[in-house]
């Protein structure tokens, strides 16, 4: 584009033949100068082949990489926990990107571990309720739901995997507690379904969760215990440990409510008595005195929830429409 001011200067050239000549040859010039020139495209990078990996078990599941540059225990670790699957980051490089059910998250700075959280509450909700029955003690009921997931380590290729079998004990626990307290509900319920309820209960507890009766899946399981420990007066001596003092053991009781989660009813309650008892060993030092406080027996209580299952079902149960 020719400027004003040259256009000034170029004036008195008009007139003639000479002057369009020169002018049509100036603004030739003018605008290849301003033209600009192409930028060149940088050459693509070359990733290198996706890490080597290694599967470890340990309670939790890890994801170790093969990868000299990497320290040792530069992995991933999986585990199902508070409603989700978590992947967590352990001495990868910034960078690094995790990816898992259209979450995505990446390494930005250096701490020790990085976490992306996925929410697994479908895959629980439709998990069978026999599956957390099959061991003896839920801490080794494993799930096995394969959820595809990438990690992406800076210059490699992405390293597709699917999760392996997680221990499940946390996960359904913790979901049943918040259901319990009336925090949520499975995803698509808006209510109740009409139809027959199934007699089932999912035993809240610290001593442990434990899946009562019958039932489909986990989501038709519509009772769920709730315990309130209330303190008492019973006690009792403890003496002749070595190495440790003589102490009080204590007691408490414990209320037991049977709640239809989608009402917040409590259907049934009973509360049973929890007596003092002196432990076979103990722990002392310096700064830990020895200590026992009992509840009531969970065997009582599981016995009494089973003995309700039947008649609860029952009377919570619908025609279909």
């Amino acid at each position: 584009m020719l400027r004003p001011y040259k256009l000034a200067l170029l004036a008195p050239l008009l007139a003639g033949n000479l002057g369009c000549f020169l002018v049509e040859a100036y603004l030739a010039l003018e605008d290849e100068a301003e033209t600009p020139a192409p930028r060149a495209e940088p050459p693509p990078v070359k990733l290198q082949p996706a890490p080597k990996t290694k599967w470890t078990h340990m309670g939790m599941a890890y994801l170790r990489f093969e990868v000299e540059s990497l320290p040792y225990g530069a992995e991933v670790r999986l585990s199902l926990f508070d409603g989700a699957l978590r992947l967590d980051a352990i001495k990868l490089p910034v960078g690094t990107v995790l990816e898992c059910s259209g979450l995505k998250y990446e390494v930005i700075d250096e701490p020790k571990s990085h976490q992306l959280l996925v929410p697994v509450d479908t895959q629980l909700a439709n998990e069978k309720w026999e599956t957390f029955q099959k061991e003896r003690f839920i801490e080794l009921v494993k799930v096995d739901w394969k959820i595809p997931f990438t990690v992406t380590l800076p210059g490699y290729e992405p390293v597709e995997e699917v999760s392996p079998p997680l221990p499940a004990s946390n996960l359904i626990d913790g979901r049943f507690e918040q259901i319990a307290q009336g925090k949520s509900m499975w995803p698509g319920e808006d209510g109740p379904p009409a139809g027959e309820v199934p007699a089932a209960v999912a035993w809240v507890h610290g001593s442990g969760f434990a899946a009562l009766g019958t039932a489909g899946t986990v989501a038709d399981v519509r009772f769920v215990t709730t315990v309130t420990a209330i303190p008492n007066n019973r006690t009792k001596r403890c003496t002749g440990y070595v190495g440790a003092p003589d102490f009080t053991a204590t007691a408490h009781d414990e209320t037991i409510q049977i709640i239809d989660r989608f009402t917040r009813e409590a259907l049934a309650e009973k509360t049973f008595q929890g007596r003092p008892s002196c432990p076979r060993s103990v722990v002392s030092g310096p700064n830990y005195a020895p200590s026992s406080d009992s509840g009531p027996s969970s065997k009582a209580m599981k016995k009494w929830v089973r003995s309700k299952m039947s008649k609860l079902a029952r009377d919570a149960s619908t025609p279909p429409s």
